[in-house]
């Protein structure tokens, strides 16, 4: 059988037509409003020649046809794939955008290099002092008309990149880089931790990590390096929480060459002997500069003698 209209489809097996737009894409809800081309099929056969009351015109001039068919015709097209429509924001857009995310980073990066806090107890659009990130992309905007047009109150209420979850990620990512950068700056070399114990301004106990290396320069450096909150300072804890941070930024535990922990190894007594000794000895040696050149010249000779049997080598 001849199909009456192209986009009709007729099964072989039942004898009936089908639309093929109505059959994919009506969504009425209600069966009894659906035409027999969507649910059944249609097989009277006899009425499909009848002029003006053939079944299938009646139907291709129908609204609910013709919203079926405008679907079909859009997911055929890639530019409306729901992928495209989610992605198809304009320029202008997205410029502000980045405007108004870089405003919030510049905000940010200075308040942290000034070592000032960002949040206070009044935020609120009335309030005469909503504290120094809020006032700073103020600043900003005063002073900067693209800026203005594109922040706070010009800004979409679901974008504005000032609540302080989005503060505190894009200060976790400064925070990464910087680790990054003195990790790369350590590189396979030797280097040592300082740790000293701190309370936070809520009163909890915490652990902070100093590297001390020398760079490629030759230059001695110490950077600090992380923060941690622990429950309790004795050895254990405080070992568990430096190797989780060593490993976590790849640093072997055997390239350290030297520890510091200043109070913390009071629990341990051998521990806390061996350095104060170590003190005395130290403070010793250096209050007498007779003393440190003889140190500097039995250090030499034995550099010297390393050297010459090979159990280390000179990099110049």
């Amino acid at each position: 059988m001849v199909q009456p209209v192209s986009l009709t489809r007729v099964s072989p097996i039942t004898d009936r037509a089908y639309c093929f737009y109505c059959y994919l894409f009506w969504n009425d809800g209600n069966p009894s409003n659906c035409s027999a081309l969507v649910t059944s099929g249609y097989n009277k056969w006899k009425r499909v020649n009848d002029g003006s009351k053939c079944t299938f015109l009646m139907h291709l001039q129908s609204s609910d046809h013709n919203m079926c068919e405008r679907r079909a015709k859009d997911v055929m097209k890639p530019s409306q794939h729901i992928d495209k429509v989610m992605h198809t924001v304009s320029n202008l857009e997205v410029e502000k955008r980045r405007l108004r995310l870089k405003t919030s980073i510049r905000s940010v990066r200075w308040l942290s290099f000034q070592s000032c806090s960002f949040r206070g107890h009044d935020e609120s659009p009335v309030s005469l002092n909503s504290e120094n990130f809020l006032e700073m992309i103020k600043i900003l905007a005063e002073t900067n008309t693209e800026i203005d047009q594109v922040v706070l109150k010009n800004a979409p209420k679901n974008a504005q990149y000032i609540a302080p979850s989005i503060q505190k990620e894009i200060l976790h990512i400064m925070v990464n880089r910087v680790r990054m950068m003195i990790r790369e700056e350590i590189g396979d070399e030797y280097f040592c931790i300082l740790v000293d114990e701190a309370q936070d301004t809520s009163k909890r106990e915490q652990m902070a990590i100093i590297l001390r290396f020398v760079n490629r320069h030759g230059i001695l450096m110490e950077r600090y390096f992380d923060i941690k909150s622990v429950s309790h300072t004795t050895s254990s804890n405080l070992k568990t929480e430096i190797l989780s941070v060593l490993a976590q930024h790849e640093l072997e535990v055997a390239k350290m060459r030297g520890q510091g922990y200043d109070g913390a190894t009071k629990e341990v007594d051998v521990i806390w002997e061996f350095f104060s000794h170590l003190d005395n000895i130290v403070n010793i040696i250096t209050s007498s500069p007779k003393r440190i050149t003889e140190l500097h010249f039995a250090q030499r000779n034995e550099i010297e003698h390393m050297l010459a049997t090979g159990e280390c080598e000179s990099r110049r």
